[in-house]
Parts: C-alpha cells; structure tokens; sequence
C-alpha cells in the first residue's frame, strides 16, 4: 500500500485507503515510521474515509504509532472513520484509547491545541 499524505498546520495527515490487515501492515508502518522521522516536530493525523476495514493487525500498528508518537511527545488522531470499520474500534474499546473526530477539519483544531 502506497501512503498518501500532506502536511497541514503541525500535523501529517495520512489518508489510508481500502483494508488495513495482514498485507499491508508492515508497509504501512514501514511509511509511517519513516515520516516521523522526517517530520520530528509534528502529529499525525489519519484520515479513515477510503478505509472499509481494519485487522487486529492493522489495529496493533495503530497502537505501535501512537505509542511511538507519545514517547515524542507528539499526538495521533483519527478522523472520517467508516461507521462499519467504528465498531471494530468500539467492539476492542480503542475509541477509549484513540483521539477519534468526524472530520478532518476538527481533528486539526484538536492538534493545534499541541
């Protein structure tokens, strides 16, 4: 899986597409780790739109992301999360864990505050 992203404000936005499972976890956080290291003073934001399903695996790299994220003192949040893909978030309790917006617009709003 090929990453799109923009940086925005203090914030990489990644927008992830399609299902985040087995295939495509190590390239995903294979990308991603690369970016905070090239982008050491911002958070990351993940735009869910284009996502229709997520793993255990592709739940486990977010939890490795944001673990690595708080170590520097930087946030994640997710945003525009598919209501099907929601429930998998809900059904493991990780929308008690995660900074989870509508919109991408208010997830920004919520990174700027640091």
């Amino acid at each position: 899986m090929k990453l799109q992203y923009i940086k925005k404000e203090n914030a990489v936005i990644v927008y992830l597409h399609g299902h985040v499972d087995l295939t495509v976890t190590a390239s995903i956080e294979k990308a991603i780790d690369k970016l905070i290291l090239s982008e050491p003073e911002s958070h990351f934001l993940l735009n869910m739109k284009a996502v229709d399903y997520v793993s255990s695996a592709g739940l486990g790299i977010f939890i490795s992301l944001m673990n690595s994220l708080k170590k520097r003192n930087k946030k994640l949040a997710f945003c525009s999360i598919d209501p099907d893909v929601k429930k998998i978030f809900k059904v493991v309790k990780l929308t008690e864990v995660f900074d989870i917006f509508k919109t991408e617009g208010e997830a920004i709003a919520f990174l700027k505050e640091g």
